[in-house]
């Protein structure tokens, strides 16, 4: 079954945030990562982030404040099979505030 999940930033570890990205998983895994450019259908709105890691969340997981214009073209999501929905989160850090949450995607 197709999910798809779009939130404020999408945070590719290694890389760093490109804003409003849909995410769309089958079956628990990543299939497809596209620009949110309007009202797509069967997609839940996430506040927060959505973090792709290549390992389990860590509360000290480092994340770069680096902010991309898109996706980058060097990397590969199958590395990527924890996604992550982090909330709330510190927009003027970018980074995870005081008590923010983490839900794994599946």
């Amino acid at each position: 079954m197709k999910r798809r999940f779009a939130s404020h930033f999408l945070y590719i570890a290694g890389h760093g945030y490109v804003k409003r990205q849909v995410v769309e998983l089958d079956e628990g895994c990543l299939t497809r990562i596209f620009p949110l450019r309007g009202e797509v259908e069967d997609t839940q709105w996430l506040p927060g982030i959505i973090a792709l890691l290549p390992h389990p969340f860590q509360a000290d997981e480092p994340m770069a404040a680096v902010l991309l214009p898109s996706l980058p073209t060097d990397w590969n999501p199958e590395r990527y099979s924890f996604l992550y929905h982090l909330y709330p989160f510190d927009f003027t850090d970018m980074r995870p505030a005081a008590g923010t949450r983490h839900t794994r995607l599946r």
